[in-house]
């Protein structure tokens, strides 16, 4: 109740202002459609928000920080039982980002002056650690394409929320306590390297031609792994993404499916289910029984769990998909079309810039898509967690799996 109520209180907000006090003609369906897009820290959006003024970018920081850091916060407190790392979630986040906002005020000070300069870093620093994609800039990232300094602070700060609360606190006690990182956390680091490392190396291979062909060779593998690490639910592009080739799209709709981490701020499948699934099939395939990971078997029911979530997530994607064709009545490609819905449901945020185009009725389909991106996948996960506390279900020795 508590994230609807946030979406109304954000949507009445956004058209009470866009309308009455700055007249700009703000429709309710598109305050509606820029507030869940924000609470679920999605990305999508209608409007170009480098146009409005200043109060209005602070009604969406705020939309994007409550729903980041309140979905953390509640997965974080199903695994742990621990009200403390409610806290706790929100101070460690809180730090990040303002550590964050130093090194992009001082790359946007070089552009802007202080004052919007400093804005510019707040405002980046919270979407990019929520993993919301959203920009003050009405082509994202494009004009720091060549730049290093603000794709490279982006790049972390993604990294940082996708991981989540729990990862990053088992990362620094292994760094600091010699403890050792827990299955399900190791499993999450593991596939988000090589997700990292493997997405680049694609998409340098199909964007050199493309999308990044007019870059320096560094520049462009440079931007093939922003776009590998931002395109997991992070939403930012330094490229257009309607010259990307069709196997780039391709590279990014699978990026975009598997998603961030449990217990993040981002959304998708999620890096632990897909990691189970691989192992599964790959295991499955060498005739094995059980499946083992690090020398610990993991449990039937944490596998048909990640089984059930990926057909959920796969039916919902196709539905969604078919009735994004149906409504727009061949006004848009296919490719589009599936794109969006993948992005919807993944919390994305990434568009081949057809979303302020879309109809009413998509619109509204879109809506309903990322609220079970969002909403949906975290009431399966909970429900997963719980059913394994009752049946005491454990990965082997730890309760992680």
């Amino acid at each position: 109740m508590g994230f609807l109520s946030l979406i109304t209180a954000g949507s009445l907000l956004l058209w009470a202002l866009g309308n009455y006090y700055y007249n700009l003609n703000l429709s309710l369906l598109d305050a509606v459609f820029t507030s869940v897009s924000a609470v679920c820290t999605t990305g999508l959006t209608v409007i170009d928000f480098a146009g409005v003024p200043y109060v209005m970018q602070i009604v969406l920081t705020v939309l994007i920080q409550c729903g980041g850091l309140g979905i953390m916060s509640l997965i974080t407190f199903i695994i742990t039982r621990d009200y403390r790392d409610i806290i706790k979630v929100c101070i460690i986040s809180v730090l990040i980002e303002l550590i964050g906002i130093i090194p992009l005020y001082w790359a946007f000070a070089k552009s802007f002056e202080p004052i919007r300069a400093f804005r510019y870093a707040a405002f980046h620093s919270v979407s990019a650690f929520c993993n919301a994609g959203f920009s003050l800039f009405s082509y994202n990232l494009t004009p720091y394409v060549r730049g290093l300094a603000v794709s490279g602070v982006i790049m972390l700060l993604v990294i940082l929320g996708g991981l989540g609360f729990i990862i990053l606190r088992d990362i620094w006690n292994f760094i600091f306590k010699r403890e050792k990182i827990p299955g399900r956390s190791l499993l999450a680091i593991q596939v988000t390297f090589w997700l990292i490392i493997v997405g680049t190396f694609l998409i340098y291979l199909s964007e050199r031609a493309h999308s990044l062909r007019d870059l320096p060779l560094s520049r462009t593998i440079w931007n093939a792994l922003f776009f590998s690490v931002a395109s997991r639910t992070g939403g930012f592009n330094t490229a257009p993404l309607g010259l990307l080739s069709g196997t780039g799209i391709f590279i990014l709709v699978f990026l975009m499916t598997v998603g961030t981490s449990p217990a993040s701020t981002g959304g998708g499948l999620k890096t632990t289910n897909f990691g189970i699934l691989i192992l599964s099939v790959i295991q499955n395939l060498m005739g094995r029984k059980k499946i083992a990971y690090h020398g610990q078997i993991v449990a039937m029911n944490t596998i048909i769990s990640a089984l059930s979530l990926a057909a959920v997530y796969m039916m919902a994607l196709l539905g969604g998909t078919l009735l994004l064709a149906a409504s727009t009545e061949g006004a848009f490609s296919l490719r589009a079309l599936f794109f969006e819905a993948v992005s919807a449901i993944g919390n994305a945020g990434l568009s081949l810039g057809i979303t302020p185009m879309l109809p009413s009725l998509s619109k509204i389909i879109v809506i309903l898509l990322m609220l079970l991106g969002r909403v949906g996948m975290a009431v399966f996960f909970i429900r997963s967690v719980e059913s394994e506390n009752i049946n005491k279900v454990k990965f082997k020795s730890e309760r992680d799996f």
